[in-house]
């Protein structure tokens, strides 16, 4: 039996080749590795050899007239489903590939769009390789697509290395959210894939068997991360959003990918698991938050039960997408805008999502110059709201006139309100909002903590307010509730 077979240097062109095409189209064709180099045969030759048979695992062109297009075509056709011919192994004037390569490198030099696919055709059968290193390899998205195609078959890279690419990953708006057509390729290749561990598309490593979830792990944390790109936080974030393992995300003071809102909002709109996101101090501003807002919005599936997004620039444009959020969510309890920028109209927007929301219990919006409009629209929720439950207004200059809208919402609302810690320090109070809040104290029934450290009171009014946090079992109130009323809130109930 006829397994290998060498010739070279035999002038094989036209008539003289149709022998052994003949012989490769066969179906007892049992051939393994060939050597056909320093022949005149091109491109078609090549493809019409090769295109039936099913038995050869090694092939040597080196030298023959294969231009770009027969290249091309070449990696084509092996890439190509319900191809016969199972090449692994290859011997061209553009690279080699032996039995047992186990990497593959171009030493950071530019190899054609053509030369890449049919590398990576060979790539979809081959067992030994583990390594490829594509750094400046002047990858484009023909390519990428091919690397995609061979990466759902190939079961021996681990490594793949896609540095110095930078015009390949340009980024734009699609009906997916911010993300490009090698992107999104390249993430559907690693999905498919089962031994891919790390791939490079810049100084950050992905790490795919993690983010896919193939290796489960329960938190994603990639804090204060100085190495993570507008790429690779789009590559990181589309792998996440199919992954059925991971429970919580953290990209805080992520500040070196200015995008990121739009990849964490690409994420969310696809993903199932995810119950925690954290990106505080992520520098999203009101693009970013309205992108990730959006995302999570089109997701009735979500799971998401925590945001953070403290720290962020966030404004009223920002905020009006975050109300739309609030409308429309069924899952999220906890939302914390800590130290953003959502004036008195972000504060209406959010707020007035929250009459007919039934599901968020926790809400920050400490320093964020809500000032007394703003707490007007925080009492006109607090009067019709019977689910949240953890509210902290601290540092927004609401005064008095604020303090007494709110308080008296509770009162009016105190059957119904579910309002147990209440954050109401450095609002610049006086008397009348002590009153007020002395009011609250001893009529509410679920109140447990009251925070208003920074609040100047005379002796008399600590006095009526500490009377009056005092458990109340008349009206129900089995325990006291907590006053903050010093300088320190370091240990305040977190949200």
């Amino acid at each position: 039996m006829l397994t290998q077979l060498v010739l070279s240097q035999n002038s094989l062109k036209d008539f003289k080749a149709n022998g052994l095409i003949e012989l490769l189209r066969a179906d007892d064709c049992s051939l393994t590795a060939l050597d056909v180099s320093d022949n005149p045969l091109n491109g078609a030759m090549v493809l019409r050899s090769l295109k039936f048979n099913a038995s050869l695992t090694y092939l040597n062109v080196c030298g023959t007239e294969l231009d770009e297009a027969g290249v091309r075509d070449f990696g084509n056709m092996l890439l190509q489903q319900g191809t016969l011919c199972p090449i692994k192994s290859l011997s061209c004037d553009h690279f080699e590939v032996k039995q047992q390569t186990t990497s593959m490198a171009f030493d950071g030099k530019p190899v054609s769009s053509s030369v890449l696919t049919l590398l990576f055709g060979i790539l979809k059968r081959n067992e030994t390789i583990e390594i490829i290193d594509l750094t400046s390899a002047g990858m484009d998205v023909a390519a990428t697509m091919a690397l995609e195609t061979a990466l759902a078959d190939n079961h021996s890279l681990t490594s793949l290395d896609l540095r110095g690419n930078e015009t390949l990953w340009g980024l734009a708006e699609s009906d997916e959210g911010r993300s490009s057509a090698a992107i999104e390729s390249l993430a559907r290749g690693l999905q498919s894939n089962d031994t891919i561990s790390k791939v490079h598309v810049d100084a950050f490593e992905l790490q795919v068997q993690v983010l896919t979830g193939r290796a489960p792990t329960l938190e994603l944390h990639y804090p204060e991360d100085r190495k993570l790109s507008d790429v690779s936080a789009a590559v990181l974030c589309t792998l996440i959003e199919k992954n059925p393992a991971a429970k919580s995300l953290d990209l805080s003071k992520v500040k070196t990918a200015g995008q990121l809102g739009h990849a964490v909002g690409r994420c969310l709109k696809g993903n199932t698991a995810l119950v925690a996101v954290r990106l505080q101090e992520s520098d999203l501003g009101n693009e970013g938050a309205s992108a990730l807002a959006t995302g999570l919005t089109q997701n009735s599936a979500s799971a998401v039960r925590s945001l953070d997004l403290s720290s962020n620039s966030i404004g009223e444009e920002g905020a009006q997408q975050l109300a739309a959020l609030l409308s429309a969510s069924t899952s999220l309890t906890r939302l914390d805008l800590t130290s953003n920028k959502l004036g008195a109209r972000g504060t209406r927007a959010v707020m007035v999502s929250l009459h007919h929301n039934s599901t968020l219990t926790a809400l920050s919006l400490r320093d964020n110059d809500v000032m007394e409009p703003g707490a007007a629209a925080v009492a006109a929720a607090l009067e019709i709201n019977g689910t949240l439950s953890t509210l902290w207004l601290g540092k927004n200059r609401i005064g008095d006139e604020g303090v007494v809208a709110i308080a008296s919402a509770l009162v009016a609302n105190k059957q119904k309100s579910q309002i147990a810690i209440l954050d109401l320090h450095k609002n610049g109070t006086t008397k009348v909002g002590h009153a007020s809040l002395t009011q609250l104290l001893n009529e509410s029934l679920g109140l447990t903590a009251l925070g208003l450290a920074g609040a100047k009171m005379q002796f008399t009014e600590t006095e009526a307010m500490q009377s009056a946090a005092k458990e109340k079992p008349e009206i129900g109130r089995a325990k006291a509730v907590r006053l903050w009323m010093g300088s320190d809130m370091n240990k305040w109930p977190v949200l």
